[in-house]
């Protein structure tokens, strides 16, 4: 038996699909006497998701219930958007025929620079022609224990020489501090490190032999 090691691995064999998959920013609204608003930043902005089973035999059931319970007491899970676990250009036949210097392309870039307004990052080791269209997705570790998640904002082609591509892009939320440059940069089945949101999960026994399961899960270690 191999033990159970975190973050745990999103249980791709399990049929749990994807309701939501949105960044929340902390901030506080209130307003003024006068009409004004007044806004606070009270943290960095993490992602959310809001996920659920279809109606699972008692095996699958059995499954999903298994895999919650090692969740509990705030442990972690690499969570990714199950809309857009490839870029859109590459749904339907992954990277199929794209290469890099020559060899097959493994759906990774590296992280060349951030520019100084935090939301255009430079990746490197692509292919010449790899498209991201808006809404698509990249993550990287930035240290020990945390995993950036950013989304496409604007469409970008890979342009380069010697079989190696590179772009410019826009991302949200804003790149946060402690990206190290030669960082591996994920394009298939990007993640997030997330945990349960307590009190969310919930379970409905459908007859003797179906039942179906919902949970709410946000950003750890952002």
């Amino acid at each position: 038996m191999t033990a159970i090691t975190y973050p745990r691995s999103f249980p791709t064999d399990l049929p749990i699909v994807g309701l939501s998959f949105m960044p929340e920013p902390f901030i506080e609204v209130s307003p003024t006497r006068g009409g004004d608003i007044i806004a606070a930043d009270l943290g960095p902005t993490l992602w959310r998701a809001k996920m659920e089973s279809p109606d699972l035999d008692p095996l699958r059931f059995g499954e999903a219930r298994a895999w919650y319970g090692t969740l509990l007491n705030i442990r972690e899970f690499y969570a990714y958007d199950i809309l857009r676990q490839y870029p859109v250009e590459y749904q339907d036949a992954g990277w199929t025929g794209l290469t890099v210097n020559g060899g097959a392309f493994d759906g990774t870039g590296y992280l060349e620079s951030v520019e100084s307004n935090n939301v255009e990052v430079s990746i490197l080791n692509v292919p010449i022609g790899f498209i991201l269209r808006p809404g698509d997705y990249m993550s990287w570790a930035y240290s020990s224990t945390r995993q950036a998640l950013h989304r496409v904002s604007a469409a970008v082609t890979a342009t380069g020489v010697s079989g190696s591509g590179e772009f410019l892009v826009e991302v949200h939320p804003a790149i946060r501090t402690g990206w190290a440059m030669g960082a591996t940069v994920q394009f298939y089945r990007p993640v997030c490190k997330m945990i349960i949101m307590p009190g969310s999960y919930q379970e409905n026994i459908r007859g003797p032999r179906l039942g179906q399961l919902s949970f709410e899960a946000i950003q750890s270690h952002a």
